[in-house]
């Protein structure tokens, strides 16, 4: 009886099991093709992106704290000239410092 085609069964000569072994397979057979994409209108809904509820309070428990900042900010990506003047600078006032340090230089 597994071999028949559909348009053969008539409610008289199919007993209810088999009606529903039946009907099973064809459910099977549609899901199969629906998840194989050949339906585009009995796909699943997709899942929710996301959800901001209760990111605040959970954020807050330990506290936002500020963005740790460092003594001496990092001069990546300032100008070339800047930061060779920058350098030289630098050193001309470290040597002042160590001359007025020695005595060799009058402090203002």
């Amino acid at each position: 009886m597994a071999d028949v085609p559909l348009a053969f069964l008539t409610p008289s000569s199919v007993d209810s099991e088999q009606r529903h072994e039946t009907a099973s397979r064809i459910k099977g057979v549609f899901l199969y093709a629906s998840s194989r994409g050949s339906s585009a209108s009995t796909r699943a809904v997709k899942s929710k992106n996301s959800s901001q509820h209760n990111q605040s309070r959970k954020a807050h428990r330990n506290g936002i704290k500020k963005p740790k900042t460092s003594r001496y900010p990092s001069l990546k990506g300032t100008d070339p000239k800047f930061r060779r003047n920058h350098r030289h600078a630098l050193h001309g006032n470290m040597k002042a410092l160590k001359e007025a340090k020695e005595g060799k230089r009058e402090t203002v």
